[in-house]
């Protein structure tokens, strides 16, 4: 999730753990939401770890790390006759 759709969905209590967990305030936080700011790599950390991993790295600085690799599914078991 992004820090914009986390302002929109998210109470203004949840807002207010987030900024106060990351070390910055909520109008920070408004301003990352607004998209005016990008926080700096360990901010961005700090936003990661303060949310519990709602908000992820590569949404907050695309721009350093990339998305997560996807995993692939487990191929099906075989389905071999014995006999």
């Amino acid at each position: 999730m992004d820090v914009r759709t986390f302002w929109l969905t998210q109470s203004k209590e949840a807002i207010k753990r987030l900024a106060h967990g990351a070390g910055t305030t909520v109008g920070y936080v408004e301003q990352l939401a607004g998209r005016w700011s990008r926080p700096s790599p360990a901010l961005a950390q700090k936003l990661v770890e303060a949310s519990g991993g709602v908000l992820t790295l590569h949404e907050l600085r695309p721009d350093i790390w990339t998305p997560p690799a996807r995993r692939r599914p487990d191929p099906p078991p075989s389905e071999e006759v014995r006999g």
